[in-house]
């Protein structure tokens, strides 16, 4: 019985990745979680102007779009693709003959929400409107980033468990930053770049636990 277990668990290791390949790419939202993150030093330190910051916000913007594209080519050169499961040959390697443009648009899509979120928390500090309602829209918006994580399934594996686990405490946190931002404990650029520190850190976690998990080091990962 114990022979078969560390079969099982990669069984349970390869779902987990087939399910989740695409949510897994965190590189992807980098340089828009780099983006807050920069953005709001700059702006809490008064290193640059509104214009300046405004100039930088939209230049950061058009990169972190440009990105996108890029590294979804990065991953199905390293990685390859998931076919859908009535598309996928019976094999255990992660990746199909044809591109799947599906996948693509989804992607494209998630990060024009994300960056409409930013924009609503954004362009009214630029604009120097002091409504914290509309602001706040934008800023406990970005939390939708990481509910999917939340709720996913744990698995038999403790990284992969550790990640819903983070985003969980995530999103308390966030929850945390913004009542201090209606409160006024917090500078609004505060806030920003806190939550954007909590989202660029899950992103690097999706594409460290995608590696690790792709990579068959986790044989000695098992539950006690």
């Amino acid at each position: 019985m114990e022979s078969a277990l560390p079969e099982v668990q990669c069984d349970d290791k390869l779902r987990y990745v087939t399910e989740h390949f695409k949510d897994l790419q965190g590189l992807r939202m980098v340089p828009l979680w780099g983006t807050l993150v920069l953005l709001s030093t700059l702006e809490y330190t008064h290193a640059v102007s509104r214009q300046e910051g405004l100039e930088l916000f939209l230049g950061m913007l058009a990169l972190a779009g440009a990105w996108l594209t890029y590294a979804g080519r990065w991953y199905r050169r390293h990685y390859g693709l998931v076919t859908p499961r009535e598309e996928r040959v019976p094999s255990q390697v992660l990746s199909i003959l044809q591109i799947d443009r599906r996948s693509t648009v989804a992607t494209g899509g998630w990060f024009v929400v994300c960056a409409l979120l930013f924009a609503l928390y954004v362009i009214p500090l630029f604009l120097h409107r002091s409504e914290r309602g509309f602001s706040g829209v934008g800023l406990v918006g970005l939390t939708i980033f990481l509910l999917p994580k939340a709720f996913s399934s744990g698995g038999a594996n403790r990284w992969v468990r550790g990640r819903y686990l983070l985003a969980r405490g995530g999103i308390a946190l966030m929850g945390v930053l913004y009542v201090g931002f209606l409160l006024g404990r917090l500078d609004p650029w505060q806030a920003l770049g806190a939550m954007g520190t909590i989202l660029l850190l899950a992103s690097l976690y999706d594409h460290w636990l995608l590696t690790r998990l792709l990579s068959g080091r986790d044989g000695d990962d098992r539950d006690a």
